[in-house]
């Protein structure tokens, strides 16, 4: 570069110098020209004219049509001169931003990529508002006459306007053109008016334009060294195009990058890698949803979506990818419903407009809700309902939208056919900053001040939200099955309320900064009728003790005493019931032989039961007999990443805190795909990617066979990763305490017990 200003040392009356390339495509002739405007250089030697340029170029001013052979004149962007990004455009603009960052010694990276989302809303502002008129000015750009002022002065006004447009936030702040009207309403002569002017770019600039501050700025010296940064990352972005209409693959490079490397995750949150939340979309039973609200004639036949704790917007990109990928191929002919169902669609189908209809997230840090609103633009989601509040607030507050919000507060709107989320969990003393918490949720009574089990409380939204039938695909600390206090109640509610259809087990590994295990719970929601049912028979059952069909197992008790009491048939199973073994055998009034009831009292269940009343006898067996019975039914595919050697391989990535490659590394092919074990991209149906599995389980198939036949298999890719057992024999029924916990590791008896047979 220094090689080119040095054609300005020999003449200094030029007006411009420029690097021009062009090329043919598609028989049209293509350039780019970068202009070094020549007005400001200074210096004598080609040192110091560099030193002396801003290190920034035009893009216009020479070649275009309106300008005169031989003339050169600064004009302004377009919208129609905005590029597309290319596939290296990602990485070289996160690059020449850290770059800026290093430059200027900006130390507080998470501060820095923070302002750099806040200036993404002021340019997706302005490109929506130059979209209809192609050929005006763009307000984003740094302009030949701009002050530092007069940029944050646009700036401020598109800031604004974009938070009250896209995330439904007032921000309180007077433009100096504002400021000037109120002066001219009681203008002075005695030079008040221009002291108050004075004062008031003190205030707004030179204090308090944290908006974009990327260090510090408490005076106009300091302003001005901001401002510097500012103008360079405008730069840097002005001339690519950031708002589309459909989802674009490179810029997705771009924002993970900065959400990676910039955003500080705290207070129980853990950003969900991509390859996660794909698999998570990937694995629920879209298409079936959408047939089955066809084939009811519903007028609004797409599924209603939601993420109650959304952070940067992952799992609303995906799902609503996932969801897109059916609507392009809904035609007209297809739909059942009437006219209006047809019109609808018809009006919502492209660009993904009917996202704005059925798509809501909801996340309580209003920085994520920026980055998850910039993340829906730069995917050509940008009209998913994303809303600054908190996912446990009453249905009645009033930032909630549409059919999320009910008029009257109730502990249930059922109104969701897929939720999709990994809230937080572990947040100490949340209860506190609860609305309302005691009228919403059933389980508020159990927690103290001090508790931090927030993730119970978002299953118990989850139930809250959800159709009967609805779907679900949550990410939950593996603590959830086992622990005790509100766990248990926790576990109940998910028993009572949802089949399980898979529980993928992550290890350490899966998130960035947290050792914590978790897991995958894929569940769906049941009739709100079906654990009453089932609690009604085992009442019936303890007074007449028939043996009859429940929750479609036939002789159901009889079933029950044989998966949890091996050694004890159904009838001496009875008579421990009826306590014949005790008064009545010594008042040789029972009706069962002696070496009946030596083989009764030989019995685990006697065994240990003994010492207790029959009072607590019936009482644990009732509570042991419901959840059986509810959960025997339920067949579920069990995920293991396993250790940690092998959970790269399983998730196809790794974190990494390396100095220079910090963030997460995703392993693709050649042609761009992620190389994991949880899902291809291409193929819903892969048998070799555990995706497969749980759709199909989600669709009611019986995988029982399959999954034996690829365990069987030496090389199958799955071999060591899945299993699939009844929700039952997770669950040990067989002791005198009875907590409904579910054990992972009770597969290896299972499998030990096939393996016998």
């Amino acid at each position: 570069m220094q090689h080119l200003l040095s054609y300005y040392r020999q003449d200094k009356k030029v007006k411009a110098i420029c690097l021009y390339a062009s090329q043919f495509e598609n028989n049209n002739l293509e350039y780019i020209s970068e202009i070094i405007d020549t007005e400001n250089l200074k210096g004598d030697n080609e040192q110091e004219i560099f030193d002396s340029w801003d290190k920034s170029f035009n893009k216009k001013g020479i070649f275009e049509d309106t300008i005169n052979v031989y003339d050169f004149k600064n004009i302004g962007l377009t919208y129609e001169d905005l590029k597309d990004l290319k596939e290296s455009d990602g990485g070289t603009i996160f690059n020449q931003f850290a770059e800026i960052l290093r430059r200027h010694i900006v130390s507080d990276k998470t501060n820095a990529f923070n302002k750099i989302f806040n200036l993404f809303i002021c340019k997706i502002q302005d490109e929506d508002d130059k979209i209809r008129f192609p050929k005006e000015e763009l307000q984003f750009q740094v302009k030949k006459n701009d002050t530092s002022e007069i940029l944050f002065n646009r700036l401020n006004f598109l800031y604004k306007k974009g938070n009250e447009n896209y995330i439904d936030v007032i921000l309180s702040d007077i433009s100096e053109e504002d400021f000037e009207n109120l002066l001219k309403l009681k203008a002075r002569t005695d030079g008040t008016d221009e002291k108050l002017k004075k004062a008031f770019k003190e205030l707004r600039y030179y204090r308090s334009s944290q908006e974009f501050s990327f260090k510090e700025v408490y005076n106009k010296e300091t302003f001005e060294e901001n401002a510097e940064i500012v103008k360079e990352v405008v730069k840097l972005l002005e001339n690519f195009k950031i708002k589309y209409s459909k989802k674009h693959q490179y810029l997705g490079v771009f924002f993970e990058l900065l959400l990676n490397t910039g955003i500080k995750q705290e207070a129980g949150q853990f950003f969900t890698p991509i390859p996660l939340t794909r698999f998570i979309c990937k694995s629920l039973p879209i298409k079936e949803i959408i047939d089955r609200k066809n084939n009811n004639l519903e007028i609004h036949f797409l599924p209603y979506v939601i993420d109650y704790a959304c952070g940067s917007g992952h799992f609303l990109i995906e799902i609503m990818d996932e969801i897109d990928s059916y609507v392009k191929n809904i035609k007209e002919k297809d739909i059942k419903g009437p006219s209006q169902a047809v019109k609808n669609f018809k009006s919502l189908k492209e660009d993904l407009l009917w996202s704005k209809k059925y798509v809501y997230g909801i996340e309580k840090d209003y920085r994520l809700v920026k980055t998850s609103k910039v993340s829906s633009f730069l995917n050509g989601d940008g009209d998913a309902n994303v809303m600054s509040t908190d996912g446990l607030a009453p249905f009645t507050n009033r930032k909630y939208k549409d059919i999320l919000k009910t008029e009257e507060n109730q502990k249930e709107n059922p109104v969701f056919d897929i939720l999709v989320a990994n809230p937080p969990y572990s947040v100490s003393g949340f209860k506190n900053n609860l609305v309302d918490g005691n009228e919403c949720f059933d389980l508020y009574n159990y927690l103290t001040d001090k508790s931090s089990e927030i993730e119970c409380l978002f299953v118990e939204r989850t139930k809250q939200l959800l159709k009967e039938n609805g779907v679900a695909g949550v990410v939950l600390p593996i603590s959830i099955l086992s622990n005790g206090g509100i766990y248990t109640k926790t576990r109940e509610l998910l028993l009572k309320y949802f089949d399980i259809k898979a529980i993928v087990s992550l290890g350490s590994n899966a998130f960035m900064a947290t050792g914590t295990k978790t897991i995958i719970l894929f569940m769906q929601r049941k009739n709100n009728l079906i654990h009453s049912e089932i609690d009604k028979y085992v009442n019936d059952f303890l007074g007449n003790y028939n043996d009859i069909t429940v929750n479609n197992i036939q002789n159901a008790f009889s079933i029950y005493v044989k998966n949890v009491y091996e050694d004890l048939n159904f009838n001496d199973y009875v008579s421990i019931l009826k306590d014949e073994l005790t008064d009545k055998a010594k008042q040789s009034k029972a009706k069962q032989s002696k070496a009946k009831q030596s083989k009764a009292k030989q019995s685990e269940i006697y065994k240990e039961y003994k010492g207790l009343s029959q009072e607590e006898i019936i009482k644990v067996e009732k509570q042991k007999l419901f959840y059986f019975l509810t959960a025997y039914p339920q067949k579920i595919v069990l995920g293991d990443s396993k250790d940690k050697a092998k959970e790269k391989e399983f998730y196809g990535y790794e974190f990494s805190n390396r100095r220079g490659c910090e963030g997460i590394h995703i392993d693709k092919d050649e042609e761009g795909n992620v190389e994991s074990k949880l899902y291809n991209a291409e193929n819903l149906e892969d048998t070799e990617k555990m995706n497969s599995y749980i759709l199909n389980n989600f669709k009611g198939k019986d995988l029982e066979k399959d999954i034996e036949d690829l365990k069987q298999l030496e090389s199958h890719p799955l071999k060591e990763h899945i299993d699939y057992l009844r929700l039952s024999d997770l669950m040990t029924f067989d002791l005198k305490t009875f907590d409904n916990s579910i054990n992972l590791n009770n597969k290896k008896k299972l499998k030990l017990r096939v393996s016998m047979r």
